[in-house]
């Protein structure tokens, strides 16, 4: 009869690689995210057009538009920085379930023989 009961080591190692597992795909999406986000096309056409309306509002001495622009680019600077915490939180959150997973594999008794 084929015993269908997990040993102890076994339960270890399966935990370990799942914790392994999620760690590595935390800190891919991580990556991922800091590197697309920071970048992306459409925050930097908004930062270019936010510009070049903050220019034309100064020579054309229109206040309303100097503040509406400055204040996008207040909302582009937060955005970029909320998209950075994310990232680093991810990255974090999986370099953290890796010493999980590094602590568990390390508290296993392997048989000698």
């Amino acid at each position: 009869m084929i015993s269908t009961m997990l040993s102890l080591t076994d339960m270890q190692v399966l935990i370990a690689l799942t914790v392994m597992g999620a760690g590595l795909c935390s800190l891919a999406a991580g990556i991922i995210v800091l590197a697309s986000r920071g970048f992306s096309k459409e925050m930097r056409v908004l930062a270019a057009q936010s510009a070049k309306l903050s220019e034309k509002g100064m020579s054309h001495d229109m206040a309303d538009v100097v503040s509406g622009a400055a204040e996008i680019l207040g909302l582009l600077n937060q955005l970029t920085r909320t998209s950075t915490g994310v990232g680093m939180f991810l990255m974090a959150a999986g370099i953290g379930l890796i010493g999980a997973a590094y602590y568990v594999v390390m508290q296993i008794q392997w048989p000698l023989a």
